[in-house]
């Protein structure tokens, strides 16, 4: 509740954001065969939570013979969060 910044990767433990605070950071790190799932942007929008996101790469065949985020290989790009966080704190 008390959070000023979030960073999850998708999926149901984000609802926790239904507690925070206007203002509040959200960032998502999705794989790329979930991108089209807006739930916790919409979320965000309704609690004056900020939202920023970024798809990953979830090379074949990890993600063409699953869709399940606990079965699903993907990568995340640390640099890439790295810079995104730092654009993050400049906004802020």
């Amino acid at each position: 509740r008390d959070a000023r910044l979030i960073v999850g990767a998708h999926g149901a433990g984000l609802a926790n954001i239904a507690f925070s605070r206007p203002g509040t950071v959200l960032y998502e790190l999705f794989p790329s065969f979930a991108a089209a799932r807006p739930y916790y942007n919409i979320l965000a929008q309704g609690r004056g939570v900020h939202y920023w996101a970024d798809v990953f790469d979830c090379p074949a065949p990890a993600c063409v013979t699953t869709q399940s985020l606990r079965a699903a290989r993907w990568q995340v790009d640390l640099s890439l969060v790295d810079r995104r966080l730092s654009e993050i704190a400049v906004r802020r």
